[in-house]
């Protein structure tokens, strides 16, 4: 049995039906679950790594910040992601457009981010996406481990759950 000794952040950025995210729970680890579409450059985009950023440092798990990102969302928890300094992301059936793509290129060239920095990578089974975010990321001389995770089609609920434990095996 895998004993988890650390309180980590979560932050859950999906399309799920907003009814069920009240209802979500997994060990004790500590989760934000905006609701909204939060854009960069928006207030909100902002409120929202003031808010990562507080929680960290309040609970003690700056080294332990994960974002969950799927589908429409990837795009938004791979650059707040980014932004929080996170340590891990897991992007689940991304859904990244090629406008988007190339916003991340102009972003990733503007924040000159060193390799340590970048947070560890994993994919769900969209290998298309993967493809053009590695030579994206190799572009900008990111060492992302790219990862993919494959999961039947389940509920969201027990996909999540289901890459929190993967997440808890593979950061520990």
């Amino acid at each position: 049995m895998f004993v988890s000794n650390f309180t980590p952040l979560v932050v859950i950025l999906n399309t799920i039906d907003s009814s069920l995210v009240p209802q979500f729970e997994y060990k004790m680890w500590n989760f934000v679950t905006p609701l909204e579409n939060i854009e960069e450059g928006s207030g909100s985009f902002s409120h929202l790594q003031e808010l990562v950023k507080e929680l960290s440092q309040e609970y003690e798990c700056e080294d332990h910040v994960y974002f969950y990102g799927c589908k429409e969302r990837a795009y938004e928890a791979l650059l707040h992601s980014i932004e929080s300094g996170a340590h891990t992301l897991y992007l689940d059936n991304p859904k990244i457009s090629s406008i988007q793509e190339d916003d991340l290129d102009k972003f990733l060239s503007f924040k000159n981010l060193i390799k340590e920095s970048f947070p560890l990578v994993y994919l769900s089974e969209n290998l298309n996406q993967k493809s053009s975010l590695y030579k994206l990321f190799k572009k900008h001389a990111l060492e992302a481990k790219l990862k993919s995770f494959t999961q039947k089609e389940i509920d969201p609920i027990t996909r999540i759950k289901n890459t929190l434990d993967m997440l808890e095996k593979v950061t520990q």
